[in-house]
């Protein structure tokens, strides 16, 4: 306990660029190849405090120690003499040859400084490092817009769907690339090919990058064609629930808001659909109201809708609480007509159960009667 007039000073936490801070003894660094390449690491002024060198002034050096593996090495905090004096951390070569053992990963691990005084530190390799908040919270945002079918997001775009709001192209970077060694972990797709540049349309300068060193594309492959491949890939991976499972989430499921109960629509009234409209992408309006007239055309008597496909009855299965559970396809994608079209909810869309809704996205072109007949001739055999 302090004593009679002392001051204790509590530093913020968080994550700052590849930085975490853990709390007042403990702070994680994202490796990336300079780490290795260069044998040390750029500290951001926010953690300055951390190692004690908000005082150092430009061109000084001091000296530390970092404990790994039971040996003691000597280290040394820089700060630079030109205009941006940033603040650097630098080992020799006696600890890099130590660390090399990481490099040959085909990821880069975190690695955690365990704060015993501001002169010395004990280091370790975490190689199943969890994901940070920050990039949970990214996750979840592209698993949304994976669950609606949605290509591609900006920058700035998804920053603004997530909590934290990362303010820079930097950090979104560093915490896609986080997810994107979750991915391939789990054997997913490089899930940042859905973010993109808003100026050029293409992700950002690390993408080819993590596409041939991490997922292990083809290095011939220019960056347009990694990007539509990989985005190919993401549309077409039914396995995203791995992830989901990951964050602790419920896989999310395709946006269907409730029918406005102000508003009556007869089955005669023409819907306008499909007109283009900014938010966090370029996606197509879907009007709830159409699944709505769709749903209650189809609903038998007892007020069950079955697949219009494979057959399958929610309400039969799981009891008549899940009847209504039903998802509503577009025959034709709305994507692929030109601008606001006039919708017919009966004959422009139709029930269908979620695997089917799944294999009719799969991005093979299958229509639905192809499907339907697809379905039929296998119960025959």
């Amino acid at each position: 306990m302090a004593g009679k007039g002392t001051t204790i000073t509590i530093h913020s936490t968080g994550t700052f660029a590849s930085w975490t801070i853990k709390d007042q003894k403990t702070a994680i660094k994202r490796c990336d190849k300079s780490f290795f390449d260069y044998r040390g690491s750029t500290l951001p002024r926010d953690i300055y405090w951390f190692f004690d060198v908000d005082e150092l002034k430009a061109g000084d050096k001091r000296i530390i120690t970092l404990e790994y593996d039971g040996e003691v090495y000597e280290a040394y905090l820089h700060r630079e003499k030109h205009d941006l004096a940033r603040v650097r951390l630098f080992w020799y070569q006696n600890l890099a040859d130590e660390f090399a053992v990481y490099d040959d990963l085909d990821y880069y691990p975190n690695v955690i400084f365990h704060k015993d005084s501001v002169d010395s530190y004990e280091v370790e390799f975490d190689t199943e490092a969890p994901l940070s908040d920050k990039a949970i919270e990214v996750a979840e945002a592209l698993l949304k817009l994976i669950a609606n079918r949605r290509r591609t997001i900006t920058y700035g775009e998804l920053s603004n769907m997530t909590k934290s709001k990362p303010n820079s192209r930097f950090v979104m970077g560093v915490l896609l690339d986080e997810i994107n060694r979750k991915c391939n972990e789990l054997n997913l797709p490089a899930i940042s090919a859905m973010v993109t540049n808003k100026n050029t349309g293409l992700p950002g300068d690390g993408f080819r990058g993590i596409c041939v060193n991490v997922f292990g594309r083809d290095p011939k492959l220019s960056l347009e064609e990694l990007f539509e491949n990989e985005l190919d890939e993401i549309g077409k991976c039914s396995s995203w629930y791995r992830l989901a499972d990951y964050i602790g989430i419920n896989m999310p499921e395709e946006d269907d808001d409730p029918l406005p109960e102000e508003i009556e629509l007869s089955e005669d009234e023409p819907i306008i659909e499909g007109a283009k409209k900014t938010i966090t992408v370029n996606s197509y309006e879907r009007d709830p109201k159409a699944k709505q007239i769709c749903k209650d055309h189809y609903m038998n008597k007892d007020g069950r809708i079955i697949c219009q496909i494979c057959g399958f009855d929610f309400g039969d299965e799981y009891g008549p609480e899940y009847s209504n559970m039903i998802e509503v396809h577009h025959i034709v994608p709305i994507s692929k007509k030109e601008g606001p079209y006039t919708l017919d909810p009966i004959n422009d869309l139709i029930p269908v159960c979620p695997n089917c809704h799944a294999v009719l996205h799969r991005g093979d072109g299958i229509s639905v009667e192809d499907l339907r007949e697809k379905v039929q001739n296998r119960r025959k055999k």
